[in-house]
């Protein structure tokens, strides 16, 4: 799985990291002119408890359903792998 930083956390990271001023404006030249890439923040899903059989629910995110015990709580959906909102307890 790729991973996203923020420009200028990375910049403030090097600036904190390195007194040598070339190699800060090294770092800040490549971080500038690295294309950017389009992403969207990650939304959890959730599930549905209002399936049609009773112990199951639905991911909202790919549709899946899962048998749940009353105890079960699933941080992530098994089958696309999405993170989920827990509901605190």
């Amino acid at each position: 799985m790729e991973k996203y930083i923020s420009v200028a956390d990375a910049k403030s990271c090097a600036l904190a990291r390195h007194s040598d001023p070339i190699i800060r404006s090294a770092i800040y030249g490549v971080l500038d002119d690295t294309p950017a890439a389009e992403v969207a923040p990650m939304v959890p899903g959730r599930w549905d408890p209002s399936s049609s059989y009773y112990g199951f629910r639905c991911c909202s995110v790919c549709g899946g359903t899962i048998q749940f015990d009353d105890d079960d709580v699933w941080p992530f959906c098994p089958r696309c792998g999405h993170p989920m909102e827990v509901e605190p307890q």
